[in-house]
């Protein structure tokens, strides 16, 4: 093949401000009440890297895409969880 070329560059400065956390108290309050469901998410990927095999993951599964599962409040078993997360692992 040909060698790439660069068809556009892009630079930007970006400011970030600390803000209250009284203005994240929602995003907290989220991140705590999730914190078990995570913590599992977490250690299932921890599994799947540990096979040290080359990974390519299926753009969608019943065409859903992996976060929509994730995010769902329906999959927060950890069997569940696995499945999910196996199911688009690609063999």
């Amino acid at each position: 093949g040909k060698e790439d070329v660069i068809l556009a560059q892009e630079k930007g400065y970006n400011t970030y401000v600390k803000v209250d956390d009284s203005r994240c108290a929602a995003a907290a309050a989220w991140w705590k009440s999730s914190a078990d469901k995570w913590a599992l998410v977490r250690t299932k990927w921890d599994d799947v890297y540990g096979r040290n095999k080359d990974l390519s993951l299926e753009e969608k599964v019943d065409n859903k895409v992996l976060y929509k599962y994730l995010f769902d409040d329906e999959y927060d078993q950890k069997d569940e969880i696995e499945e999910v997360i196996e199911s688009f692992v690609k063999q």
